[in-house]
């Protein structure tokens, strides 16, 4: 099955200039960790509530006055809706994240996660290889 059968088609979008306070009120109501991150038309990073607190709050800057560029991954690594979900988990493992944005021909569609995945025909033993790759320790800071 394709990462299209799997993906959340519900979009939730910050822009790049909106607060932080913005960002986590957002999080909060649709009860969801992370948000793609546009300025223009353009995807330009991601956000996590994790971003919110290790990059912001630890820092104790003044929430209302941080932006979303401020503390987002400014990549946003993301997979066609046509790819094959074990590439999808794949994907997940090799880049170390848990939550990708889904693309057609460029456009953003949908977002999937290892937790939609999980609920499918994989086993449980593949799902847990992928969440041991994704949270094993590197040298590299990923916060995706």
């Amino acid at each position: 099955m394709n990462v299209e059968d799997y993906m959340s088609r519900s979009i939730i979008l910050v822009n790049a200039d909106d607060s932080l306070v913005k960002a986590a009120r957002i999080m909060q109501e649709a009860n969801i960790g992370c948000l793609p991150v546009k300025k223009g038309d353009e995807i330009v990073g991601m956000i996590t509530d994790r971003d919110i607190v290790v990059r912001a709050v630890a820092s104790e800057k003044t929430m209302a006055e941080v932006r979303c560029e401020d503390v987002m991954s400014h990549s946003a690594i993301c997979i066609d809706k046509n790819e094959d979900a074990h590439s999808a988990l794949e994907f997940m493992a090799e880049h170390k994240i848990r939550r990708l944005p889904v693309t057609d021909r460029g456009d953003l569609v949908g977002m999937i996660s290892i937790g939609d995945i999980a609920d499918s025909e994989f086993s449980n033993e593949f799902i847990g290889d992928t969440l041991e790759k994704i949270s094993e320790k590197t040298n590299e800071s990923r916060i995706v």
